[in-house]
C-alpha cells in the first residue's frame, strides 16, 4: 500500500500544496527570462509589490515557484488596450 501525504494549506498560495510534488525554484535571472524583462525590472517589481509571488529563503536568496510565474502571466493577459484586467 502506498503511503501519501495529506494536502496542507500553504501560507504562500491559495492552493493546497502536496508535499510529494516539488515545483521547480528559479532564480530572479531564470524567472526574468521567463516573463522577459531584465533581472533590474524583476527586482524593481518586487520592492514594489508588483511582480510575481517569490521566496525569500534566506538573506540575499530569492526564488520564484514556476507556478507563481505562470499565474503571473495569466493574470497580465489583457484583451486590448483599455482592459483593466482580472481586478
Amino acid at each position: 500500500m502506498k503511503l501519501t501525504r495529506p494536502l496542507i494549506a500553504s501560507p504562500l498560495a491559495s492552493n493546497p500544496v502536496n508535499f510529494g510534488h516539488h515545483p521547480k525554484l528559479l532564480t530572479t535571472a531564470e524567472a526574468a527570462r521567463r516573463i522577459t524583462v531584465t533581472t533590474r525590472t524583476l527586482e524593481r517589481w518586487r520592492t514594489d509589490g508588483r511582480g510575481p509571488r517569490h521566496l525569500r529563503l534566506s538573506t540575499g536568496v530569492i526564488r520564484y515557484d514556476e507556478h507563481a510565474i505562470e499565474e503571473f502571466l495569466a493574470a497580465s493577459e489583457r484583451r486590448s488596450t483599455s482592459d483593466q484586467g482580472r481586478g
